[in-house]
């Protein structure tokens, strides 16, 4: 669980910037085309309950980015 943790935390650090660095856009760019592809979202909260209140923690961020993408991808389509 410790590594998921940190994967998240580096997500977050990728989608929010860490205070010193802003996020890069190209990369949110493409963590956003690759977690529409790949429909992470569902399987993010299928999996949310085995993952531990740490981890949870963590992934709220980017459970909040990927809920936008998607939107935003759906709203493009139209």
């Amino acid at each position: 669980m410790e590594e998921v943790e940190k994967n998240f935390v580096s997500l977050r650090c990728m989608l929010c910037g860490d205070g010193e660095v802003e996020p890069n856009t190209d990369q949110v760019s493409q963590l956003a085309l690759e977690v529409c592809k790949e429909d992470v979202l569902a399987l993010m909260i299928h999996k949310l309950p085995n993952l531990g209140w740490e981890v949870s923690a963590a992934a709220t961020p980017f459970l909040s980015f990927t809920r936008a993408c998607i939107l935003y991808f759906s709203l493009r389509r139209l």
